[in-house]
């Protein structure tokens, strides 16, 4: 195995998306690094769905004094179910893609939310996936339900497109400069229906366009209905 991990990691910041739980943590790489040393942390070893040991780490508790948290809903991150179906290669698109949106709400207010996911190449081997301003952060997706976060020093022989059957599914890696959404466009996550950043109504359908067509909506009752685009308006909408 070789260092990949948080003491070579170019990032100041890193987020971890427990989609299990579910939550989102972070921390600044600084305040980690002087934790694992003072405190003496023993390692760890991660093994792959085959068995095989491909990574080394450190179990640090999530209630380390320097790590923040919020709780999610199932609504942001979906089931279970859903994503113990996908290979590492798709957790890890799928958890970059949610985080963003969630740094975009204003998640974490104090980190801002001018984010942008880095197109260089050379970026992604030194573990920046995103800036928030100037400032590089790495995103780690894990699928546990634990008291402690992974925290990677080494890496080797992982094989991403690995199921849990021994079998592979092989993702193409979608491009960076795929088009946003009119939801991600505007800061909001697809799907998205409540009280906007300046205290209007918004509403947008599941695919992330804007929507114009809403359904059980009770506002006088805080329920905000369901919203869709012309085009995803269901069968059963359409025929009251």
């Amino acid at each position: 195995m070789k260092k990949f991990g948080i003491f070579t990691t170019g990032s100041e910041v890193w987020f971890h998306l427990h989609p299990l739980v579910p939550a989102l943590y972070y921390y600044r790489v600084s305040d980690c690094r002087e934790f694992i040393k003072t405190n003496s942390i023993a390692t760890m070893y991660g093994r792959s769905k085959d068995g095989s040991v491909t990574a080394s780490g450190f179990l640090i508790s999530k209630d380390a004094p320097f790590i923040k948290r919020r709780a999610l809903s199932l609504e942001r991150v979906g089931t279970a179910a859903s994503w113990r179906e996908l290979t590492d290669r798709q957790t890890g698109l799928r958890g970059a893609e949610i985080t963003v949106a969630l740094l975009r709400l204003r998640i974490f207010p104090e980190l801002g939310v001018s984010v942008r996911v880095s197109e260089e190449y050379a970026d992604q081997l030194a573990g920046r996936d995103i800036f928030i301003g100037e400032m590089p952060c790495e995103i780690k997706t894990e699928r546990v339900i634990s008291a402690n976060l992974f925290v990677q020093d080494e890496e080797g022989g992982h094989r991403p497109t690995l199921l849990h059957d021994g079998t592979e599914r092989v993702t193409e890696m979608p491009p960076f400069t795929a088009s946003a959404t009119d939801a991600e466009r505007h800061g909001y996550v697809n799907g998205f229906v409540g009280y906007g950043r300046e205290g209007h109504l918004v509403h947008y359908c599941p695919c992330g366009a804007e929507a114009g067509f809403g359904f059980n909506v009770r506002l006088l009752k805080d329920q905000f209905g369901d919203w869709y685009c012309a085009e995803h308006v269901p069968q059963k909408e359409q025929q009251r």
